[in-house]
């Protein structure tokens, strides 16, 4: 029955895209995406790294894109994935990046949870870190890796949800991860959901993953 219903979601997607779209190129565009499918040869997850192009990166943003692309932002489940994760994507294709993973403690203050709703029986925080040291209504609720050009580099931070697009430390970026049980929103649709709305289109692929109905 979800299958079915997501298929109906994807129909209607289909009818967005312009057609001239080039789907692999624009479907680049629309999400931003750098690179991937990469697969951690330990778990035989795929993992993508996206950006917001030129415009401020926004943890929020990110994880709609990566529910669009069959996933979340990365849930990290030991050093092995850790240090994987942060060495194939850190500093990609010679860039250093700010890297966004998929811990937040929006929902409970200082209670961090992955955004796929699996346990955290992982974690690598830096020293001292989460602090939420931020002052502002937002607070540090999201999870950033430090960057190489710091000597905390590889362990995690705590940090509000938007970073500058060129970030002084690294340039900000998600890795995304998909499981070999997701279903990913085809490449040739990825065009169609400039028109409906990254935010509606996730929310609506997670209501039907999730064989909910109420997502209009």
């Amino acid at each position: 029955m979800k299958r079915s219903l997501i298929s109906v979601l994807f129909a209607v997607l289909a009818t967005q895209v312009p057609a001239n779209a080039g789907a692999v190129p624009a479907a680049l565009d629309a999400l931003h995406v750098i690179a991937g499918p990469i697969t951690n040869p330990a778990n035989a997850h795929d993992y993508y790294l996206i950006d917001a192009g030129e415009n401020d990166f926004d943890w929020r943003d990110a994880e709609q894109k990566a529910i669009l692309l069959g996933g979340h932002l990365a849930s990290i489940n030991d050093a092995a994935e850790n240090e994987w994760v942060y060495s194939t994507f850190s500093n990609f294709a010679g860039i250093d990046r700010t890297l966004a993973i998929g811990l937040t403690d929006t929902a409970l203050e200082n209670h961090f949870q992955w955004s796929t709703g699996e346990p955290v029986t992982f974690t690598a925080w830096g020293a001292g870190e989460p602090n939420n040291l931020e002052v502002g209504p937002e607070g540090q609720d999201y999870a950033f890796f430090f960057q190489p050009t710091t000597t905390l580099r590889g362990t995690w931070d705590d940090a509000g949800p938007i970073f500058e697009a060129n970030f002084y430390l690294g340039k900000p970026a998600g890795v995304v991860e998909v499981t070999a049980s997701a279903i990913p929103l085809p490449p040739a649709l990825w065009p169609g959901v400039a028109t409906l709305g990254i935010a509606w289109v996730a929310r609506a692929v997670t209501s039907l993953r999730r064989g909910i109905k109420g997502y209009v």
